[in-house]
């Protein structure tokens, strides 16, 4: 197959690929895909007043929130593929209540969320970030400095900042010292 056929190829299975999920087609895909025991993560998107938001979800739980910009959805695809399971499929369907939460959370509606998180794709010092930061009172702050002391690593502000602020998750409850993020 030459560039030209590939590129050719590559846009038609996109085409397909965009209007799949909607479809009566693309949801019985997904429900079969995962009777089937072929489907490891499931993602679907939802609107927010910051853009699109790509949400995916494994066995374990939620496993990826990431804002999508114009070509973000095939990169963070590909890195879930990469990082968990090539078996991916848009199934909206198995996303309803994380979905809703969203919504709900975007319309203030809700402050919390309590649906399951897998920490999969997080390292052992990211996944203590994320639990301290989860921990954040909606409405209130912390610095990074606050974190780093509160989970061992006094010294460590600057790498919680890098982990709040990784593209997947940007949590806007912690500060730096001077109150402004980096």
């Amino acid at each position: 197959m030459n560039d030209q056929e590939h590129t050719v190829l590559a846009t038609q299975l996109k085409e397909l690929d965009t209007g799949l999920a909607s479809s009566a087609w693309g949801r019985r895909l997904a429900e079969r895909a995962a009777e089937e025991g072929l489907l490891d993560v499931a993602y679907a998107t939802v609107p927010s007043p910051l853009g699109e938001l790509l949400v995916a979800r494994g066995e374990q739980g939620l496993v990826r929130l990431a804002y999508l910009e114009d070509g973000d959805r095939d990169t963070v695809l590909t890195d879930l593929a990469a990082r968990l399971s090539p078996r991916i499929l848009e199934a909206p369907a198995r996303l309803d209540e994380e979905r809703r939460q969203l919504t709900d959370y975007f319309e203030r509606r809700r402050r919390e969320f309590d649906v399951p998180v897998d920490l999969a794709l997080a390292g052992a010092f990211a996944a203590r970030v994320l639990a301290r930061t989860a921990a954040i009172p909606f409405g209130h702050v912390s610095t990074y400095r606050e974190v780093a002391a509160d989970i061992g690593h006094a010294r460590a502000a600057r790498a919680v900042a890098e982990e709040c602020f990784d593209s997947d998750k940007v949590l806007r409850r912690v500060l730096g010292q001077l109150g402004v993020s980096p």
